[in-house]
Formats: C-alpha cells, structure tokens, sequence
C-alpha cells in the first residue's frame, strides 16, 4: 500500500516496513537470543525504517501545512 498524501514514499522491500514489525524487531534485538551478526542487522534494518518513518511524517506535515 502507497501513502496517498505522500505517494513518492514507500516501506515496500524493507526488511522492517511497519510499526508492529519494528517492535518485534526492536524486541528480539534487545531480548532475543540472536547472535552479533543478527543484531547488527537488525539494527540496521529499524534505523532505515526509522530513517523513512520520521521522513514521511515530516513530508505529511509539509502537505498539510500547504493545504
């Protein structure tokens, strides 16, 4: 699914690519039983997701700023 207001902007292919997913993730990197390279990786993977996260609702507030 595309946002309809910012429609340029897309979680599709991420690794982590919705809130639910990004706190199980968040969950089995600080908790889980997963190793160094797992962990890393899932760092990674919610620090892109944050990245676009925080974007998309910057670019949101710009839209309806404009309106």
């Amino acid at each position: 699914m595309r946002p309809t207001l910012v429609p340029d902007l897309s979680y599709k292919g991420m690794e982590v690519s919705e809130g639910s997913k990004a706190g199980l993730a968040w969950e089995k990197m600080i908790r889980g039983n997963v190793g160094l390279n797992q962990r890393k990786s899932l760092r990674v993977a919610l620090l892109a997701y944050c990245k676009l996260d925080t974007l998309a609702m910057a670019r949101l507030l710009e839209v309806l700023s404009a309106a």
